[in-house]
């Protein structure tokens, strides 16, 4: 059994569209207080299979991990909700190089009428996910009548890499790689392919004792629309009746994805 407690800070009526501080806030107040506590308990089953050679140098090998989540209420507070989220790495040495790829699928459904907070929402982009993104953009958004946007995560989520990691000299090695995803709110759309962003980019390793310290740059590709190519987008949504809906808008990250950090994206 787990309990997490969330602390978030913010003005839910800067939403430009009625009823969005429902999902802005961590947990929806009457009062519509600008900060709120948020609980989230539930149970968790979580399964691991690691085949891996090094779990931070990694040359070969297998990795499974399929967890499964069941939210429930305690009195007012919590959420109820399943969320299944399983994914799988695979690791394939061609000499001193490395081909690396990594696949994850995330279903979430709430029930009873429960509308879910920002914090249990499935998103992706960061420098572990889909790289084109910064962390968490990749996801439908709300605007902001004080300008910019709010991304608010859906119920499905898929995305994926392949890389390429090679030595160049001494400690600094290399990698090329692509980077694909989908966040949508219905959790039925993630199978739709043709929905798929896609990230290609490089990055620098340096290897230190305590792990390999990473840049990586990505850029987003444009797809076909319209019978021209553009720039892929994320739906700006709303709140109504309880039920998280696109307005039919259209939202813009940059282009460019920027990470620098410790340890491999996978």
């Amino acid at each position: 059994m787990n309990f997490d407690l969330y602390q978030t800070t913010g003005d839910p009526t800067t939403a430009a569209v009625g009823g969005t501080s429902q999902i802005l806030l961590s947990c929806p107040s009457a009062a519509g207080r600008s900060s709120e506590s948020c609980l989230l308990s539930y149970l968790e089953q979580r399964l691991d299979l690691d085949l891996r050679d090094d779990p931070v140098n990694t040359h070969r090998g297998l990795y499974l991990t399929v967890s499964l989540q069941e939210g429930f209420r305690l009195g007012a507070a919590g959420f109820r909700y399943l969320r299944l989220l399983p994914e799988i790495r695979l690791f394939l040495p061609l000499g001193r190089t490395v081909l690396a790829g990594r696949g994850r699928v995330g279903l979430l459904h709430a029930y009873g009428g429960d509308v879910l907070p920002i914090v249990s929402r499935l998103s992706s982009g960061g420098p572990g996910q889909e790289r084109g993104y910064q962390t968490r953009k990749l996801s439908p958004v709300v605007s902001l009548t004080t300008g910019g946007w709010a991304a608010v995560g859906g119920t499905g989520l898929v995305d994926g890499s392949l890389e390429v990691r090679f030595p160049l000299a001494g400690v600094l090695g290399g990698v090329v790689f692509v980077d694909a995803g989908n966040v949508e709110l219905a959790a039925a759309d993630i199978w739709r392919l043709d929905h798929l962003q896609w990230a290609a980019g490089l990055g620098l390793r340096y290897r230190s004792a305590f792990g390999p310290i990473r840049l990586d740059l990505a850029a987003r590709l444009p797809e076909r629309s319209g019978g021209r190519w553009v720039v892929p987008t994320v739906p700006v949504v709303r709140v109504v009746g309880g039920v998280v809906e696109p307005t039919g808008e259209r939202h813009t990250e940059p282009v460019l994805g920027i990470h620098f950090s410790i340890g491999e994206a996978f």
